[in-house]
């Protein structure tokens, strides 16, 4: 038996029944992206960016719409890791762009 499997197995067999709502319900919050929409509002509002909200719910839109579309409703670890390592190369550049924009608007002489 895989190591993979006889941690299932204790894990199914060590658990507290109790919590298998709270769990099942984190799930589905997750599953529906309700997480990702609840903290770009509140980070909107803190940050007095609305049109940041707006950025998340369209994305989040388009990406359920992808998936609706392929009916993939398997996730495979290395898809989750790909993913996770690409989300952050492309914040990365984000952010590296915008402070070059910022630098070149400082650095454009007046007139």
């Amino acid at each position: 038996m895989s190591y993979d499997r006889q941690l299932e197995r204790w894990t199914v067999h060590h658990r507290a029944g109790w919590l298998n709502p709270v769990f099942e319900g984190l799930s589905w919050i997750g599953g529906k992206g309700l997480v990702r929409l609840a903290i770009a509002l509140v980070l909107a509002v803190w940050w007095r960016r609305p049109w940041l909200f707006a950025q998340v719910a369209l994305a989040d839109f388009r990406r359920s719409d992808c998936l609706v579309a392929r009916l993939r409703r398997v996730h495979y670890p290395l898809d989750v890791l790909g993913g996770a390592v690409l989300g952050c190369l492309i914040a990365i550049a984000l952010r590296w762009l915008s402070g070059a924009l910022r630098r070149s608007r400082r650095a454009r002489p007046a007139g």
